[in-house]
């Protein structure tokens, strides 16, 4: 039926835009888990390096020495030592709690920030006996637009391709749907030309090529000959009756 077929033809469209959508998703989500593992090891790797940055200051204390360090502009730090004493600092932190090994999030500016909190233990004066000892906090934290626009441009780029794909693959799906069922169709115009007066039915060559066909091509051929003999008796019958 070229009603139902038309309909399969185009549910095949509807499947592969699905997949599509489907892929594009999983591209998403994966993009987006790359993305903030690289932001995470930055924030990471800057935090160390920032504690690296610590270094002696006057009377056994500490202070933070930025002068060979390049952040990103955007950055926002600070870096305290066990006492509260602030050692340095960039931008304004939020007014949260910070967990020690943890990343979190908080508005800067009305701007989304990722944030990483590292204590470590900085020792100064190694020539005495076990050096001195000092706790610092660092918090440090960079905005995460730059994992959405990231994750933007990825989906972008998988939806053109998905698009331009689905589209040559719904051109060679609905070429090679039409062409498989044009043997179908020829043999069904074939059968349709079986009259009263024409019961002569000549297979189509297409039909013949196909294997799976031979067995409908088949059972065509038996059951208008079977016809064909029913029709013969009724009309000799019919032809007696009359002259009877």
């Amino acid at each position: 039926d070229r009603d139902v077929t038309g309909v399969q033809t185009c549910a095949l469209p509807i499947l592969e835009l699905l997949a599509g959508l489907t892929l594009v998703g999983a591209v998403a989500v994966n993009e987006r888990r790359v993305q903030y593992k690289a932001l995470d090891a930055n924030l990471r790797a800057s935090s160390n390096a920032l504690l690296g940055a610590v270094q002696e200051d006057v009377n056994n204390a500490v202070r933070l020495d930025l002068a060979d360090k390049t952040l990103p502009r955007d950055s926002v730090l600070r870096v305290t030592d066990e006492h509260g004493r602030l050692l340095g600092s960039e931008g304004v932190l939020p007014a949260m709690a910070f967990q020690p090994d943890t990343f979190q999030y908080a508005m800067v500016n009305s701007r989304s920030y990722r944030f990483f909190t590292l204590m470590g233990e900085k020792i100064i004066d190694p020539d005495q006996p076990g050096g001195i000892h000092h706790r610092v906090t660092v918090v440090y934290g960079l905005p995460d637009g730059r994992v959405a626009h990231e994750v933007i441009e990825a989906i972008r780029f998988f939806a053109i391709c998905t698009t331009v794909l689905l589209g040559i693959t719904t051109l060679l799906l609905v070429w090679l749907v039409r062409r498989l069922l044009s043997p179908i169709y020829a043999l069904a115009n074939a059968a349709s030309e079986i009259t009263s007066t024409r019961w002569q039915f000549d297979p189509p060559s297409s039909a013949s090529r196909f294997v799976e066909l031979r067995p409908l091509t088949s059972a065509l051929e038996k059951t208008i000959a079977r016809l064909q003999r029913s029709f013969e008796q009724q009309k000799r019958f019919t032809s007696d009756a009359a002259h009877e």
